[in-house]
C-alpha cells in the first residue's frame, strides 16, 4: 500500500503544479540537413545535440532535423552517428527566428561523449559535467565485444574487474566494490546479487546496449546513497530510441565470435515508430567454453546467456506511457569452487583423520559448481511534459518489478543437484521531475522507493529471509553565476528498514557451531537506518573549451543485508563469514578535484579524489580456519581512499591519435594501519588509433604494476604485467545503414598474467592469446 500512496501523491502534485503559472514561450528554431562528408549522402538517425540547453533530436529519413522552442542566445551544436561526427558549430538565435545549419560528418577516432544519466538539462557532453564521466557507445563496445560488464569496462579510467571466473565479473571503481557500486539498466537497478558475492555476476549483455555511462562524483546521489564509489548505467538501444521518438523501423544486429574461449554470440533488436505509437523488441544469445591460458585450460569456466525483451508505448506532445517485459537466463561455471567445496564437504562428512588422501583427491576432482540464474523484469513508465508554467519541464514515473532467481548447482560424478537457491523479489518506484532553467537555476528532484523480499535456502543459506524497505527523496541542482561559474548542490534523505523476523528455523551452520560452543552467529534483529547525503560543487570555465571542477560529497550508507546477517562458509568470498547485526551506518566524506579540456589536438580529463570513511564496514580476515575457509568477521573502523583517474587523447598527425586511460588508488584502514584487500594496483591503457579512410587500426598496450600493498592475512602479492593487443575496425556509413566490422587480436605475446582483484588469481590466470571477430549492422 505504501507504494500506491507514494504514486498517488506524486500524480496529485503534478496535477497541482501543471496549471499554476502560464508558460513562457520560446520560438527560436534551428533546422538543417546532415550528410556524410565523403559522399554527400544525407544521413538518417544522427543525433543532433544543442549542448547549452541539453535539447536533442535525430535526423529523419532525408537527413533533416529541427530543434524548436529555443530562447535567444548563443549556443553550440554537436552532431554524431557512430564515429561519424562534426565539430562544434556555433548557432546564434535572435528573437523568434529560424536559423539553418547544414552539417557534414566525417569519421574520427576521437569524439565528444554524449551522456544523459546525470545531466540536468536532458543531454550534454562529458566535458560539461561536474562528475567524472566515462562513456562507451555502440561503436566502442563492438570494437572489443566481451560477454560481461566487468570485462567490457576493465580497462577504462579508474575501473578494474572483480571476478571469480569470467561469468561473475563486475566493475570495481576507484577501489570500491560490492554495495558501494551501483549497476543500473536504463536508469533503474538491475536487482541481481552481484554486489553480494564474488561468485555472483551481472546479467547485463553488452551486445544489447547502445551506450554505457560510468559516473563518479556527486550525481550518484540521484540514484542511491550506496553508490558512493560510482554508478554504471547500461543504456539499451530501445531506451535511446524512446528519447528521440524516431519514425519507421530502426535497429541493429550484432554477431561475434572468438578463439581462446570459443565465444559465439548474436543479438538483434528493433524499434518501430508510427505516429505517436512505438513498439520494440529484441533478444540474443551468447556462449563461451572453458577459456585457455598460457598454463592451460581453466576448467569449469564456461558461460551461457540468453536475453529477450518486448514493449510498446505511446509518446504524445504532453503525455506518454510505455510497458515492457524483459528476461535474462544464464549459467556460468565457478572455477576452483568445486575443489574448495569438496574440501569443505569432505570435512563435514568424513571426520576420520585417517581417511585415505588419494580417495579424497579423487572426490575433489569430480565436484564442480555452477550458477544458474534468471531475471524477469516488468517496467511501466509514465511521462508528462510541456507543463503550463515556467518552472517545471517534465516529469517521469517508473514502476518496475524484478524477479531474480539463482541456483548454485553442485555437479558430482556428472549428476547435478541444487545446493543453494537465491530468490530476490524487488518492487521499485522512481518519480523524477526536471526543472526548466530559471535565472540560471535548473535541476532534477524526486522520490524513490524499494520493496525487497530476499530468501535463500540450502547449503549456503548464510542469512535469514529478510524484507527490506527503502524510501528516499533527492534533489540535484545547478546554478549559473555569470558566464564562467556554475555551482552545484544536491541532497538525498534515505530510509532503510531490514526485517529478518520471517525466519522460522535455525540454519545448519548456526546449530552446528552453537552445539560446540564455538563461533556465535549474529542476532537476527530488525534494523532501521535513516541518513542524509549531500554535495556541493564548483565548476569554473577557464575558457570555452576547458574547466576546473571541485566537489565535496558527504554520503550516508546503511549496512548491506549480508553485512548484517551472514553467518557460515561462503566459498564465493573464500571465507567463513560472521556478520554483525549491530553495525552502525557509514559516513563517507569525499573530495574530487578535476580538470577538463578539449581542443583540436588535445582533449581529456584528470580527477584527483580523497574519501574518508567513518565506521567503514569491512571483512576482517583471520589466520584461523573454519570448514577449511579463513574466518572473516564483519568489522568497522575508519578508512581512507586516495587516488586519481585520467583519460585523454592527443593528435599525433591529421589521421593518428594517441589515447590513454589511467587509474591509481591507495586504500587503508587507519586504526589498524592495514591495507584493504583486493585494491587494484596502478594500471592503464595506451592506444595509438590510426585512421585510413573508413578503417581504424589500433595497437594497444594494457598494463599494470605489481601490487605490494596487500592485506596482511590471506592475500598474496601480484606481479605486474603488460598485454599487447591490436584492434582493427571498418565502418561503412550509408544513409539508412551503418556496417561495422571489427577484429581484435588480444594478448598477442601469450603472456601469463593475473589480476589482483580476481578472487582465484592464484589458481586461474587471465585469458591467453586469441582473436575476436565482430560484425554490427545498424539500420535506420
Amino acid at each position: 500500500m505504501a507504494i500506491l500512496r507514494i504514486f498517488a501523491g506524486f500524480l496529485a502534485f503534478i496535477t497541482l503544479v501543471k496549471y499554476c503559472e502560464p508558460n513562457v514561450l520560446d520560438d527560436g528554431r534551428v533546422t538543417g540537413t546532415v550528410s556524410i562528408e565523403a559522399t554527400g549522402e544525407p544521413i538518417h538517425g544522427a543525433l543532433v545535440l544543442l549542448i547549452d540547453l541539453g535539447k536533442f533530436t535525430t535526423t529523419d529519413s532525408d537527413g533533416q532535423y529541427s530543434l524548436d522552442g529555443l530562447p535567444p542566445g548563443t549556443y553550440e551544436l554537436l552532431v554524431e552517428r557512430e564515429h561519424l561526427i562534426s565539430d562544434r558549430i556555433e548557432v546564434i538565435i535572435v528573437g523568434n527566428e529560424t536559423v539553418e545549419r547544414s552539417i557534414s560528418l566525417s569519421l574520427s577516432p576521437i569524439h565528444e561523449k554524449v551522456m544523459v544519466t546525470t545531466s540536468t538539462r536532458g543531454g550534454s557532453t562529458a566535458s560539461e559535467q561536474f562528475n567524472a564521466i566515462t562513456t562507451l557507445d555502440s561503436f566502442e563496445l563492438a570494437k572489443d565485444m566481451w560477454g560481461t560488464l566487468g570485462e567490457a569496462l576493465q580497462n577504462e579510467a579508474g575501473v578494474a574487474k572483480r571476478s571469480f571466473g569470467p561469468g561473475s565479473s563486475r566493475p570495481i571503481i576507484r577501489g570500491f566494490d560490492g554495495d558501494r557500486i551501483l549497476i543500473m539498466n536504463d536508469g533503474m537497478r538491475t536487482g541481481d546479487l552481484s554486489s553480494q558475492s564474488a561468485d555472483h555476476g551481472s546479467s547485463v549483455n553488452p551486445a544489447n546496449l547502445k551506450r554505457i555511462e560510468i559516473i563518479r562524483g556527486p550525481a550518484t546521489l540521484l540514484y542511491g546513497s550506496n553508490a558512493v564509489g560510482g554508478i554504471v548505467n547500461t543504456i539499451s538501444a530501445q531506451n535511446s530510441f524512446h528519447q528521440t521518438q524516431p519514425q519507421g523501423i530502426q535497429g541493429q544486429t550484432v554477431i561475434d565470435g572468438g578463439t581462446a574461449n570459443s565465444q559465439l554470440g548474436g543479438n538483434a533488436n528493433f524499434h518501430y515508430g508510427n505516429g505517436n505509437w512505438m513498439a520494440w523488441g529484441g533478444g540474443g544469445s551468447r556462449r563461451t567454453a572453458d577459456y585457455i591460458t598460457p598454463e592451460g585450460t581453466i576448467e569449469n569456466s564456461k558461460t551461457n546467456l540468453l536475453n529477450g525483451n518486448i514493449g510498446s508505448g505511446f509518446y504524445g506532445e504532453r503525455a506518454s506511457f510505455s510497458f515492457s517485459y524483459g528476461i535474462q537466463d544464464g549459467r556460468f561455471g565457478i572455477p576452483e569452487a568445486g575443489e574448495l567445496h569438496g574440501k569443505h564437504g569432505h570435512e563435514d562428512e568424513h571426520e576420520d583423520e585417517h581417511e585415505d588422501e588419494d580417495e579424497a583427491d579423487e572426490i575433489h576432482e569430480e565436484i564442480f559448481l555452477a550458477n544458474d540464474f534468471s531475471r524477469k523484469n516488468i517496467r511501466l513508465e509514465l511521462g508528462l511534459q510541456d507543463f503550463n508554467n515556467s518552472f517545471l519541464d517534465s516529469a517521469r514515473v517508473i514502476l518496475q518489478r524484478i524477479d531474480w532467481n539463482m541456483s548454485e548447482i553442485e555437479i558430482e560424478n556428472g549428476v547435478e543437484h541444487i545446493g543453494t537457491r537465491f530468490k530476490n523479489d524487488i518492487y521499485l518506484l522512481r518519480t523524477e521531475v526536471k526543472q526548466k532553467e530559471v535565472s540560471g537555476l535548473t535541476g532534477r528532484f524526486g522520490i524513490w522507493y524499494k520493496n525487497r523480499d530476499y530468501d535463500v535456502t540450502g547449503s549456503e543459506a548464510l542469512s535469514p529471509r529478510t524484507k527490506q524497505e527503502s524510501l528516499a527523496a533527492f534533489a540535484y541542482e545547478e546554478l549559473k553565476l555569470g558566464a564562467a561559474t556554475t555551482i552545484l548542490f544536491g541532497g538525498r534523505v534515505e530510509l532503510n528498514n531490514y526485517d529478518p523476523s520471517m525466519r522460522t528455523e535455525i540454519t545448519d551452520h548456526e546449530d552446528e557451531h552453537e552445539e560446540h560452543n564455538e563461533i556465535k552467529p549474529t542476532q537476527t534483529i530488525p534494523r532501521s537506518f535513516t541518513g542524509f547525503s549531500g554535495s556541493i560543487g564548483l565548476r569554473y570555465d577557464l575558457n570555452r573549451s576547458s574547466s576546473f571542477v571541485s566537489n565535496w560529497t558527504s554520503s550516508h550508507r546503511a549496512p548491506a543485508l549480508e553485512e548484517l546477517y551472514n553467518f557460515g562458509p561462503h566459498i564465493g568470498n573464500l571465507a567463513f563469514e560472521i556478520g554483525d547485526s549491530s553495525l552502525k551506518h557509514e559516513r563517507i566524506n569525499g573530495v574530487d578535484i578535476g580538470l577538463r579540456g578539449r581542443s583540436d589536438w588535445l582533449q581529456g580529463d584528470i580527477n584527483f579524489y580523497f574519501y574518508n570513511i567513518d565506521n567503514s564496514i569491512f571483512w576482517l580476515y583471520q589466520n584461523d580456519l573454519e570448514d577449511n575457509l579463513r574466518l572473516a568477521e564483519i568489522s568497522q573502523g575508519d578508512a581512507r581512499y586516495i587516488g586519481f583517474d585520467a583519460q585523454g587523447s592527443a593528435r599525433v598527425t591529421e589521421s593518428m591519435w594517441f589515447k590513454t586511460s589511467l587509474g591509481l588508488v591507495n586504500a587503508k584502514l587507519i586504526q589498524l594501519d592495514e591495507n584493504l584487500p583486493r585494491i587494484p594496483p596502478f594500471h592503464g591503457r595506451f592506444e595509438l588509433e590510426m585512421l585510413f579512410d573508413f578503417l581504424t587500426i589500433t595497437p594497444e598496450l594494457v598494463w599494470s604494476t605489481a601490487q605490494d600493498r596487500i592485506f596482511s592475512i590471506g592475500e598474496s602479492r601480484t606481479d605486474g604485467y603488460a598485454v599487447f593487443n591490436i584492434k582493427a575496425q571498418y565502418i561503412l556509413g550509408k544513409t539508412h545503414q551503418a556496417h561495422i566490422l571489427g577484429v581484435n587480436a588480444y594478448n598477442l605475446t601469450n603472456v601469463l598474467y593475473r589480476m589482483h582483484t580476481n578472487f582465484i588469481k592464484d589458481f586461474a590466470p587471465e585469458i591467453g592469446r586469441g582473436i575476436k571477430f565482430t560484425y554490427t549492422l545498424r539500420f535506420f
